[in-house]
């Protein structure tokens, strides 16, 4: 797997997870709060980032 390759996964996985949300909220499953909906959001983002950094580092052979 290159690191393209991961991105392009770590992004669908963060957009499916927004997608998922926004489902459930307009079926009424889940009434959204902005605010935590917000702090999921930049959690799971920084999440992505991290294991993006991961996975090129040992791609790339860097630490």
């Amino acid at each position: 797997m290159d690191s393209k390759m991961a991105s392009s996964l770590l992004n669908t996985i963060d957009e499916a997870y927004d997608r998922i949300k926004l489902y459930k909220a307009k079926r009424g499953v889940v009434k959204i709060d902005v605010e935590e909906f917000e702090k999921i959001r930049s959690s799971v983002r920084a999440t992505r980032n991290y294991l993006a950094g991961y996975v090129t580092g040992y791609i790339t052979g860097e630490e």
